[in-house]
């Protein structure tokens, strides 16, 4: 999946917290590039103590973006579209 079906997920927020939702998915689409490359390096390089901890320090703030992301849908009434399609953006894009 691309940037642009998470973007999709806009139309599940209510207007007032559309550029909240909107700040969040940039940072999680470009927090998700990060993890991709760090865990090809870790693969490749080994367990370099500074790249893991970057990776896991890039996961906690990933899934909390994730989350607010995610409270942001469910505060409309459509939450059920949105949160499934942010769960197939995210299991996609593994």
């Amino acid at each position: 999946m691309k940037k642009a079906d998470l973007t999709a997920l806009l139309e599940n927020v209510e207007e007032d917290a559309r550029a909240i939702a909107e700040g969040l998915i940039e940072e999680i689409v470009f927090q998700k590039k990060i993890l991709k490359r760090l865990k090809k390096e870790i693969a490749e390089e080994g367990t370099v103590p500074l790249k893991l901890r970057t990776y896991n320090q890039t996961v906690q703030r990933f899934g909390g973006l994730c989350s607010q992301l995610e409270k942001l849908i469910r505060r409309n009434e459509k939450f059920e579209t949105g949160e499934n399609a942010l769960q197939r953006w995210l299991d996609a894009s593994k």
